[in-house]
């Protein structure tokens, strides 16, 4: 018996000394079970958008997609400045430029879309919502490069196909180049979201229109943009 108590000691002692590697040396990184991890991994797992009126101040933090990833994994989520209700929920991170400097900002979380948005401007928590005029461009895509699913409508692969769209990659590679959301004919608060995204190919604008469906983003409409 008393081998057996020494036995559970030195156990409890190892277990400690893990817990303490865990918390302090890696961050909490190595526990997916923590809110705060919780609520980092549903924000990667979106496309992360900055609406233009900020795109400008966001270029000169120099953040390339996967430094923004790091910056957001390594934040600290001040879950007391969160709106950990509602629609959108709205998280507030402090995080590391690349250069050091310390900076706030705030991610929108909604439970029907598969886009959140990154806001630079200080405002306050239960007022952020999520964009419903302008565009929004992407910054940070999840990590699948099958992430759009074309479908399976003949009469649209075959209008895909006829400008070169053949596979998921190439739409992803074309929109991270020069698309964005239209957020005034996206929708997130809807039973089944849906948003428009804007790219141009060839010097031709199309218009996609995409729902989520089993982690990926579906299209059910592609369409060439008459300009006026």
């Amino acid at each position: 018996m008393n081998n057996f108590f020494r036995r559970l000691k030195l156990y409890g002692i190892g277990f400690g000394i893990g817990l303490v590697c865990v918390f302090l040396f890696f961050r909490n990184r190595g526990c997916n079970w923590l809110p705060e991890n919780r609520v980092k991994s549903s924000i990667i797992e979106r496309v992360i958008l900055v609406h233009e009126d900020e795109i400008v101040d966001y270029k000169k933090l120099g953040l390339k997609e996967a430094t923004l990833k790091e910056m957001i994994l390594n934040a600290d989520i001040s879950f007391s400045d969160s709106k950990k209700k509602g629609e959108p929920k709205a998280y507030k991170l402090l995080g590391k430029l690349p250069n050091g400097k310390s900076i706030n900002f705030i991610i929108t979380l909604p439970d029907r879309s598969f886009v959140s948005e990154l806001k630079l401007k200080t405002l306050p928590i239960n007022q952020v919502k999520n964009s419903t005029k302008g565009k929004g461009y992407p910054m940070l895509f999840p990590e699948n490069k099958e992430l759009f699913y074309l479908g399976e409508d003949k009469g649209l692969l075959a209008n895909l196909s006829s400008f070169g769209i053949t596979k998921s990659e190439h739409l992803l590679k074309i929109i991270k180049k020069n698309g964005y959301v239209d957020y005034s004919n996206s929708t997130f608060n809807a039973e089944k979201s849906s948003h428009c995204w804007v790219f141009t190919k060839s010097l031709t604008a199309f218009s996609i229109q995409t729902s989520w469906y089993k982690e990926k983003i579906t299209l059910t409409s592609f369409e060439p943009i008459v300009q006026k």
